[in-house]
């Protein structure tokens, strides 16, 4: 059972990391943990579970339970791809005569149970192409059924279709594509028409001054991504399948595929906060941009003085596109943080997830609204409500063999106090969630995840303090996967007594961390082995003259093409789908599987020339200002700063207009 944190003779600000991984003993019994005991979380078992209730209602102030059934696969139970770590979430429900028809979002199936008692009559796997059956992904939600129950539509949420099953025999007889992540769907009386509404209809479009939405867009004067309800006259209908398989990807192309190169054995994932392309690479040189959205480029500006002056703002962002490999033709699959650190693990957000996020936004420990059981905000660390069937990133490396570290991901949950400094870790976990047991093995927890409070310069150098402690204990060697986050180029309010004079201070201090890590990662004797890739968690505030979910990956290697703009159509899971293309390793789940991988920012002719990093520039950030991380007494300063949760939309409607 979800419960915060007790006080115990520990900080009474929470602890400074999860008291337990799931799954493990810990989790379910307790255990005490930085001065008080910690209470467990129960048997994930239980019967509430991933389960359907059927409650007797003829007495409505005393509902009593008469039937109860899990449905779908349990949690550790065997599954397609090895056991099942998350639980099936059964989410819609559809009565019909004797037939109650569920389905379960993380297995992709749908199931029909006796109405009367709960059993399990038969189990319909829903996959668009056979081969990719093992794989989960379709994400079955809504449904509705025709007036003579011969079919079953339903919401094929992760496809952006309906799959139309026939009842009697519980094969899907035909698809219909829709538009972007459908949860419900309705026939009309007449049964001739199919109404279907989409959570984010059309996406976003481009964004700024020079690229407003016009009076003709079906957007026009509503919110950044409305959803979207499509009518289908199901007279009219064409076969639809090959047009699903083609809107995701799933028809292979007769030309033949560039392959990843087989001399990379180490690789470096950099996840950074909140930019378009346009924010920061507008003008760069063989792009597709608009210069005039590049606040924080080579020719950028500093928003509280206006711009006549223009300076560079983020130049180690810039020489390593120039050097290295950019993508123009990058985009986020989420729209906040609290599904982009989902994505960034490898994880395609939940049913549950998508739904819950924006609606649990304002959640707090002292929440007192009855019946407000969603404890999201943006944080974005997966919890076990959210946990696929096959698990991230994390599991998949795991089950893979491949030794991973992991520098501040996976610890930032729903109200973490990301107050004041007085530990290296910046956040405390005031809310008793666990993480994923092979990730909380895998953490440096002294390595901050987001706080503001902490410049991104000293993470950096925490990070290769551990990296070389790394290798004193493990025979001179790295592990094959590191993770790292750098967060300060979300911004915040500048505080100029801190070292943060204007909010593109914080900007200045992620640039100069990138462009140190780097440094110190190409001059490490895996570099020529090495591959390390850039991008966000989400593309936040900026303005983009494409999309607003445009952003950028970038690929630092000795063996990427070098000063090349990649056009290749890609996206966070194709980062993902390359991570274990380098490694060997099969798919995950389906999105990584149907993905364009980035080997066309690859090349087979390398050069092994180490990275040598940009000053910042003083008159947006002086590094001096900030804190010595090598002083053991550091938590003395900043005792007053930013407290920004993350993507709160207030700040970020701040950070636009300010």
């Amino acid at each position: 059972m979800r419960s915060l944190i007790p006080t115990g003779d520990g900080n009474p600000r929470g602890l400074t990391k999860p008291a337990f991984g799931f799954p493990s003993n810990e989790s379910e019994e307790g255990v005490f943990h930085e001065g008080r005991k910690v209470p467990g979380l129960g048997d994930p078992l239980v019967p509430d579970a991933n389960s359907v209730w059927m409650f007797d209602v003829s007495n409505p102030a005393k509902p009593e339970v008469v039937a109860k059934v899990k449905t779908g696969i349990l949690i550790h139970a065997p599954a397609d791809s090895g056991k099942a770590v998350g639980g099936s979430s059964p989410n819609a429900l559809l009565v019909f005569k004797d037939t109650l028809f569920v389905t379960n979002a993380n297995n992709d199936t749908v199931q029909y149970l006796d109405a009367k008692t709960l059993e399990i009559r038969k189990t319909v796997k829903l996959a668009p192409e056979p081969t990719l059956s093992t794989l989960r992904g379709v994400i079955p939600s809504g449904m509705t059924i025709s007036a003579d129950g011969s079919k079953l539509y339903v919401c094929a949420s992760g496809l952006n279709a309906i799959a139309v099953i026939d009842i009697a025999t519980g094969m899907v007889e035909s698809w219909i594509p829709t538009g972007w992540f459908p949860t419900a769907c309705k026939l009309s009386a007449d049964q001739r028409t199919l109404y279907v509404s989409t959570q984010k209809g059309l996406g976003l479009g481009p964004r700024g001054a020079k690229h407003k939405r016009p009076e003709s867009d079906e957007r026009f004067g509503l919110q950044d991504m409305p959803g979207m309800i499509c009518k289908v006259d199901l007279a009219s209908l064409k076969p639809g399948l090959q047009d699903v398989l083609r809107n995701n990807g799933m028809i292979p192309s007769k030309e033949p595929a560039p392959s990843l190169p087989d001399n990379i054995e180490y690789v470096v994932f950099i996840t950074k906060e909140n930019h378009t392309f346009d924010g920061i690479f507008g003008g760069l040189k063989g792009a597709t941009s608009e210069p005039d959205y590049a606040e924080f480029g080579l020719n950028g500006w500093i928003k509280e003085k206006g711009k006549d002056e223009r300076l560079p703002i983020m130049p180690n962002h810039i020489r390593l596109a120039e050097q290295f490999c950019i993508s123009d033709n990058f985009y986020m699959e989420p729209q906040a943080s609290g599904d982009g650190h989902r994505w960034l693990v490898g994880v395609y957000p939940s049913l549950w997830t998508t739904r819950v996020f924006y609606s649990g936004w304002g959640f707090g420990k002292s929440e007192t609204a009855k019946g407000r059981v969603v404890s999201m905000t943006s944080n974005g660390s997966p919890i076990p409500e959210d946990y696929l069937e096959n698990g991230s990133m994390w599991e998949h490396l795991s089950r893979g063999g491949i030794a991973f570290r992991n520098y501040g991901e996976g610890f930032e949950f729903p109200d973490n106090d990301e107050g004041p400094m007085t530990n290296r870790s910046g956040a405390y976990t005031q809310v008793n969630f666990p993480m994923p047991k092979v990730l909380f093995d895998n953490t440096d927890f002294n390595y901050p995840a987001y706080n503001n409070y902490i410049p991104d310069i000293a993470r950096v150098d925490w990070f290769a303090e551990d990296l070389e402690k790394y290798r004193l204990e493990h025979d001179n060697k790295i592990p094959r996967f590191i993770n790292v986050t750098l967060c300060n180029d979300h911004g915040a309010a500048p505080v100029a007594k801190n070292g943060f004079p204007f909010v593109a201070s914080y900007m200045a201090d992620n640039d100069l961390a990138l462009g140190k890590i780097v440094a110190y990662l190409s001059s490490q004797p895996e570099w020529k082995k090495m591959a390390i890739f850039v991008t966000q968690d989400d593309s936040g505030a900026d303005s983009d003259s494409i999309d607003r979910h445009r952003s950028y990956v970038l690929c630092i290697s000795p063996w990427a093409k070098r000063a090349n703009v990649s056009h290749e159509h890609t996206s966070v899971i194709s980062i993902i789908k390359t991570i274990y293309g380098l490694f060997d390793l099969g798919p995950n789940n389906l999105f990584d599987a149907t993905a364009t991988d980035l080997s066309d920012m690859f090349t087979n002719t390398p050069d092994f020339t180490p990275y040598k990093y940009v000053p910042v520039d003083p008159r947006v950030f002086k590094p001096e200002d900030t804190f010595d991380p090598t002083d053991p007494k550091f938590e003395r300063r900043r005792k007053d700063g930013p407290v920004v949760k993350m993507d709160d939309p207030d700040f970020v409607e701040w950070l636009r207009n300010r």
